[in-house]
């Protein structure tokens, strides 16, 4: 499915003020990530980037492990990035609209590199992470977390069984990911991949969770009529009922986590 890059921007911007409240799956991969960074005595001279650094969060995390490092918060919402620079501020990290598809950086700048849950956007995943691969230092070391196939499977089924075409991306495999990040000249360390499960007490709440971090989801309709409205929607919550258990409404993602090097 190709990706529609304005309206991925508009998404994330319009999820900006409370993207923290929905971002419970960034979060919980955030924190998976940071557990595996490199020490300050492993990392060479550079820049340190959280690339789709969002609201900031993460960003202000790097620059609070590596202080003696010059850290940036990139990211192609400018929204996401006004709401960082008010709220996660840092003495040596500053903010850089720009998009992963054409970076704007000089060759070997980078020493590491830390994406939570972005690159899944890329219309070319290779290409940008070679990209990502000239700009960055020998011995350089990437860190991200991308969604891969198997993610969403609920949304698929149950708009499926409402006869509808499902609303949800086509990600990469496993292998493809690997296969383009090595062909991009990265040296893969580790590789993991991981099933989240989120839980939600509404249908509506498991939609929101998706808009509100700018992953495109259908909208609740309320003037159009037969399939496309109420009783349209009513079908699709009924039907999602059905994976209703002791916990809420299940919503799963299949997360891969892979750590890099430039040899």
């Amino acid at each position: 499915m190709s990706i529609c890059k304005a309206q991925v921007k508009h998404n994330f911007a319009k999820a900006a003020a409370d993207y923290q409240q929905y971002a419970g799956l960034q979060a919980y991969t955030g924190a998976q990530l940071h557990r595996n960074l490199p020490s300050v005595s492993h990392l060479a001279q550079g820049v340190v980037l959280d690339l789709g650094c969002g609201p900031g969060h993460q960003a202000k995390a790097l620059a609070m492990l590596y202080p003696q490092y010059p850290c940036i918060g990139m990211d192609v919402a400018p929204a996401m990035l006004e709401y960082a620079r008010r709220h996660e501020a840092a003495e040596n990290l500053c903010w850089l609209a720009a998009d992963a598809e054409h970076l704007p950086f000089a060759k070997e700048v980078l020493t590491l590199i830390y994406s939570n849950l972005m690159l899944q956007w890329c219309e070319d995943l290779q290409a940008s992470l070679q990209g990502l691969q000239q700009a960055s230092c020998q011995g350089a070391s990437l860190h991200f977390s991308t969604l891969v196939t198997g993610t969403c499977p609920q949304i698929s089924q149950v708009w499926q069984a409402c006869q509808r075409v499902p609303q949800v991306r086509q990600f990469l495999t496993r292998k493809q990911v690997q296969t383009q990040t090595q062909q991009a000249g990265w040296h893969i360390q580790a590789c993991q991949q991981e099933e989240v499960i989120l839980h939600f007490e509404t249908f509506t709440e498991v939609l929101a969770s998706l808009r509100k971090v700018g992953a495109h989801t259908p909208q609740q309709p309320t003037k159009h009529k037969g399939l496309q409205g109420r009783g349209h929607w009513q079908a699709l919550q009924a039907e999602y009922e059905k994976y209703r258990g002791a916990q809420g409404l299940p919503l799963s993602y299949q997360v891969l986590y892979i750590h890099a090097v430039k040899t």
